[in-house]
């Protein structure tokens, strides 16, 4: 098993830093690929405030998503996934996507708890770009202007 882990990082890190694919540990797609193959960007921020639309989140998105979760993770996994789809009020981007994460960092057992607050805001991670700023402000202002209510 050591010696499978050790090709599997050689593998992974060999590939430039713009194409890697994370994958867990078992050689499995993580959430965030999962999502990227779904026709989402995997940043909950980039949604932030946008409310929930289709042009975000759709039926075909939600599906190839489930498709992807089942194929990855197992059946047991996709059932908790739908469960999760179900629970979500308000199905934002944002906060499907935020769920999402805490769904699989929980291994893909769904709890109620693990549902956010719902008012479809992230402001994603600090890098020193000032572009969690711009993101702050953009999502104040969709609120501001009823964008989220959607």
């Amino acid at each position: 098993m050591l010696y499978l882990y050790i090709i599997f990082e050689v593998m992974v890190f060999q590939m430039p830093n713009s194409e890697k694919i994370k994958m867990t540990l078992i050689g499995k797609l993580d959430a965030r690929q999962i999502v990227r193959n779904a026709g989402m960007s995997d940043r909950p921020e980039y949604y932030s405030g946008r409310g929930a639309i289709t042009s975000d989140l759709n039926d075909k998105i939600l599906e190839k998503t489930y498709e992807l979760v089942q194929k990855e993770h197992g059946d047991e996994a996709a059932k908790h996934f739908a469960q999760m789809v179900a629970d979500i009020q308000k199905l934002s981007a944002t906060d499907f996507l935020n769920t999402l994460y805490n769904l699989e960092s929980r291994n893909w057992k769904w709890d109620k708890r693990l549902l956010g607050d719902g008012k479809g805001m992230d402001v994603g991670p600090d890098r020193g770009d000032r572009g969690r700023e711009a993101i702050a402000m953009m999502t104040i202002a969709g609120v501001l202007f009823g964008a989220s209510e959607r």
